[in-house]
């Protein structure tokens, strides 16, 4: 499997190395590359990468889905997307080979090494920009009621 890194700099590179380290404990596959895709172009960021099977990973910094994309090649066999708007928003444009594997995966039973939990809850984590038009009120709203009926969790916010 051929594994080409994007820039460093970018919230890509972070998701992207999420997706390496959950595929290092699993069997090699020959002939398959996981690239990032230019948010610009829609393509390989590193075209001497390109092999038999391409898997794109997408994640346009400023969440635009840019007009490139409709005119897309035929270089991707999938793209993988971490937010379902994404893969909605590419799927509108006529690109229906699109997976969305959301960030931030949780094994059972699995604490971060920064967080020491005596009592074992369930996590409610929300990250972003907290704006009414990205609807972080009515996701308060619902967190809200669920905890009223779940003593047992706790919300946890990234918000900028």
């Amino acid at each position: 499997m051929i594994f080409s890194p994007p820039a460093s700099d970018t919230s890509l590179a972070w998701y992207y190395g999420e997706l390496v380290r959950q595929l290092a404990d699993q069997t090699p596959l020959p002939g398959v590359a996981l690239l990032p895709v230019d948010e610009q172009s829609f393509n390989p960021l590193t075209p001497e990468d390109v092999s038999d099977i391409n898997i794109g990973i997408y994640l346009p910094e400023r969440f635009e889905i840019p007009d490139g994309c409709i005119y897309q090649n035929n270089t991707w066999d999938l793209i993988v997307v971490p937010l379902y708007w994404f893969e909605y928003q590419l799927r509108v444009r006529g690109i229906n080979r699109v997976l969305t594997i959301p960030p931030g995966w949780d094994e059972p039973g699995r604490q971060s090494d920064e967080h020491e939990s005596v009592n074992p809850l369930f996590r409610i984590a929300v990250s972003g920009c907290f704006t009414l038009q990205n609807g972080s009120d009515l996701a308060l709203a619902a967190v809200r009621t669920f905890m009223q009926r779940h003593q047992d969790c706790e919300l946890v916010c990234g918000w900028k």
